[in-house]
C-alpha cells in the first residue's frame, strides 16, 4: 500500500499536534529555576585507567523581562589510577 504525501503529512501533523501543544503550554508555565548537583563516580570497571572523579554542577534559568537567560558551570576532577 502506497500513500500519498498528503496523508502522509496529515498524519505527521496528528502526531505531532499534540506535542507542539503540549510545548507551548509548557512554555508559558515556566518559571526561574535553580539547581546544583554534587557529582562523584560510584565505581568504575577494574579494566578502566579511571579510579575516581568528583565534581559540581550548577544550572540556572532566569526569566528577564522579554528573554530567558541560561547559565552553567560545570567542574568535573578525574584521577586516574596512575594519580
Amino acid at each position: 500500500m502506497r500513500l500519498s504525501p498528503a496523508r502522509i503529512a496529515l498524519a505527521l501533523l496528528a502526531i505531532a499536534a499534540p506535542c507542539l501543544a503540549a510545548g507551548a503550554a509548557a512554555a508559558t508555565d515556566l518559571s526561574s529555576h535553580r539547581a546544583a548537583y554534587r557529582l562523584s563516580l560510584d565505581g568504575a570497571r577494574s579494566s578502566s585507567d579511571v579510579q575516581g572523579a568528583d565534581g559540581a554542577m550548577f544550572y540556572e534559568a532566569v526569566d528577564q523581562c522579554d528573554a530567558w537567560t541560561a547559565r552553567q558551570r560545570f567542574t568535573l576532577t578525574v584521577t586516574s589510577r596512575t594519580g
